[in-house]
């Protein structure tokens, strides 16, 4: 779940045959339950003392659990750059694209299970923002 998000966006139309536009996201970062793994699942910690009701016995989760990590808030911005020329009737735009333009390689994801998975330990970092990456194409319109 992320509980704040925060997205802007925009393109300038220069007088000539070229447009830029950006876009911002934040967010606020994702909130996760500490977990265990039950039956290839993962479950929120359940309280260790049982009930009994009813005849039935059980236990139920743990207070504060669900929804109580959270990953660190992070932003990304992209950024597009297009060139639009007539090639005779076609119309052909050749553009850049730049994915994550400040290279912020921040966490997304961190480990859920208390116990750990054998690879990572609790809480800590297993997904990231992908790294600055670019993007050149081009396209005819007929």
């Amino acid at each position: 779940m992320v509980e704040h998000q925060f997205k802007l966006l925009g393109t300038y139309y220069f007088k000539t045959v070229v447009e830029v536009g950006g876009i911002y996201n934040w967010n606020s970062g994702t909130s996760y339950n500490r977990a265990t793994n039950v039956y290839g699942r993962l479950l929120p910690l359940r309280e260790t003392a049982s009930y009994d009701f009813g005849g039935y016995d059980g236990t139920w989760i743990a207070p504060g659990n669900v929804a109580s990590e959270t990953t660190p808030a992070y932003g990304t911005l992209d950024v597009r750059v297009k060139y639009t020329h007539m090639f005779g009737d076609f119309e052909t735009e050749f553009f850049l694209d730049i994915f994550n333009i400040l290279d912020d390689q921040a966490v997304v994801e961190e480990e859920q299970l208390v116990a750990g998975s054998g690879t990572f330990a609790f809480g800590e970092a297993k997904d990231w923002v992908e790294p600055r990456r670019f993007y050149l194409g081009a396209k005819v319109l007929f």
